[in-house]
């Protein structure tokens, strides 16, 4: 936006508050309007605005919002972050804000969605709010679902309840899946030693792997299997055993350790030896995203968009919201 077109801009946002502020005023103090005529003024100055500030740049919906809600003053602090914006050397500062919100929105859509675990959870969830004890030990007990993380979640949940049975059921169904996991981890780290090595560290991996996305661990802990897990993989490199996926998860693994360096290096080198597969752009993404670098993300993005990858539809938002070019 130029200087002209700027300056214009923030005329029309300050001709339109000192408007709504004028209604506002002779509303409360001087009962000049009526409340419905207070409610009618005000939504078209919103839609004034909304439209104006659309015409001249993108996703203001922060401001807009607050233009909505705040008769008078909302138009008036809208006023003053474009000022803010423009002289302080922020203009990008709402855009980013934005962008952040919506890409850790945007990030539940890389999971596939299982529509009947997302309504059960959700029931078992409600359930443990507003039932009896009776009933929310039942939910407890009787949830299943093949997502482990959402089980967890809603456990976890059930761990706060007033009921001490409640909170017991809880904590005995966590301990069981968190058993499970470490049973399934030591039985491949022994058949590893007699059978086919190659073929059991694969397995070890994926269920470590599972385990750390499960939700049952802590930071420190989930960083211990993260660490071992980079050393499966480690190993499984230094008998020849290299596979897209294998490269991939050692990459998220080196992110979510903050091993920004390792991630970055094991990312490029799958977008460079494939270059046909958005996975690795994507989580590439996710690591510049991380690293406070919305800049580059969106490079990335543009670099996809002129390659002609076939991206799934579940992933498709998160590109478009970047800015992805759909012709």
């Amino acid at each position: 936006m130029n200087y002209v077109m700027t300056i214009l801009h923030q005329f029309i946002l300050l001709i339109l508050a000192a408007i709504d502020s004028f209604v506002l005023i002779n509303t409360v103090y001087n009962h000049y309007y009526s409340l419905n005529q207070l409610i009618e003024i005000h939504l078209l100055i919103v839609l004034c605005s909304y439209f104006i500030t659309s015409s001249f740049e993108k996703k203001k919906y922060f401001i807009n919002s607050l233009c909505l809600f705040l008769p008078g003053l909302g138009l008036i602090i809208g006023f003053c972050i474009k000022i803010f914006e423009n002289y302080k050397g922020t203009g990008d500062m709402m855009d980013e804000y934005e962008d952040h919100i919506s890409y850790i929105d945007n990030l539940g859509i890389l999971k596939d969605i299982n529509i009947v675990d997302e309504i059960n959870t959700m029931s078992v969830s409600d359930k443990l709010r507003y039932s009896n004890s009776s009933k929310k030990k039942d939910a407890v007990i009787n949830f299943d679902t093949d997502d482990i993380p959402a089980k967890v979640k809603i456990l976890k949940q059930a761990l706060h309840d007033s009921d001490p049975e409640v909170v017991h059921y809880a904590a005995a169904m966590l301990n069981t899946l968190d058993s499970d996991f470490n049973k399934k981890i030591r039985k491949y780290s022994k058949k590893s030693k007699k059978y086919n090595p190659i073929d059991q560290l694969n397995k070890k991996a994926t269920i470590m792997m599972d385990y750390i996305d499960s939700g049952l661990l802590d930071v420190d802990v989930k960083n211990c299997y993260l660490t071992k897990y980079l050393n499966i993989i480690e190993d499984l490199e230094d008998v020849g055993i290299i596979s897209y996926h294998l490269e991939l998860n050692k990459g998220i693994a080196a992110r979510k350790l903050c091993q920004f360096d390792l991630a970055h290096e094991v990312f490029n080198t799958l977008i460079s030896s494939y270059p046909d597969r958005y996975e690795a752009y994507t989580e590439l993404m996710g690591l510049l995203y991380k690293q406070n670098l919305p800049a580059e993300v969106k490079k990335i993005v543009a670099k996809i968009s002129s390659s002609g990858i076939d991206i799934p539809e579940e992933h498709l938002e998160i590109y478009k919201y970047w800015g992805m070019d759909q012709s």
